[in-house]
This record gives structure tokens, sequence and C-alpha cells, in this order.
């Protein structure tokens, strides 16, 4: 005789899912991003940004100040999540991948490296402080060994 013994568990968690902003822009039919959108946010209350915010993506040409960055898709994700009282993060500040920095970083001094990513660091939080729950500043650990990061 074979015995089945069953676990009943009541756990509650937040599930989420990445959004995409080719569904926010105009890049994907109006159509299909509304269906997108909607569907969305019936089934999570938690989103992330898939490399929306990079910081080569948000800064492809060496930015001066804040106003020289390119926020027009981080922004609207934000908005999205927060006109529907949705949580969103900041997927990612920065990451320990040379293809996900600027091209124009690579150039810089460590001393000019280091000042660029704690300025960077501190306009995207000074941005979004308010307007997103959690961000993510390092993902994955800086592993390049042959890559000057700093």
């Amino acid at each position: 005789m074979q015995h089945v013994l069953y676990f009943i568990l009541n756990i509650t968690m937040n599930l989420g899912t990445i959004l995409f902003h080719k569904f926010f822009n105009g890049v994907a039919p109006e159509v299909v991003a509304q269906k997108y959108r909607n569907k969305a946010k019936e089934s999570f209350t938690h989103f992330g940004m898939s490399g929306t915010g990079m910081f080569k993506v948000v800064a492809p040409h060496k930015p001066m100040n804040a106003d020289d960055y390119q926020w027009k898709n981080v922004d609207l994700l934000v908005e999205f999540a927060n006109a529907n009282g949705l949580s969103i993060h900041y997927n990612t500040v920065i990451t320990g991948h040379k293809d996900t920095m600027p091209e124009w970083y690579d150039s810089l001094d460590q001393v000019e490296k280091y000042q660029v990513l704690e300025d960077h660091v501190r306009t995207v939080i000074r941005r979004y402080k308010g307007k997103v729950e959690y961000f993510k500043l390092v993902n994955e650990a800086v592993r390049e060994e042959k890559t000057n990061y700093l």
C-alpha cells in the first residue's frame, strides 16, 4: 500500500514580473499594448523593469546633469505602476557586467569612474524617490577581472 502525505501550506507572498517598455512607449500596436497593460494589472502587483533602467540605456552619452538622461521609458513604467497602485522596483541601477555600462565610461580614469557611479546612483534615486518601492543598486557583483571597473 502506498502512503501519500499531503502538506497544506498557508503562505502569503507577492508575485511579480517584469514590465517591458515597448508596451508603454508606442512601439507595440496600441491594441496589443492595452491588452498587455490590462493583463499585467490583473495578474500582478509587483513589477521590475527589463533592462529599461540600465546605466547604458538611460545615459548613452555622458550626462552632465539629470536632464541629460533619457528617462522616457523608465518614467512611463513608473507612472503606470503609480497610477494603478502597483509596486515597482528599479532594476538595475548598476551591474558588474561590462556590456551594461555606457561606452563613454570605459575611457574614464578610476577617480572619474567612482564619481560617475556615485553621481548616477544619486541621480536615479533622487528622481524616483517615493515613486519606486525598491532600488536594486547592484545586480551581480563585479566579476570581470580584466575590466577596470573603478
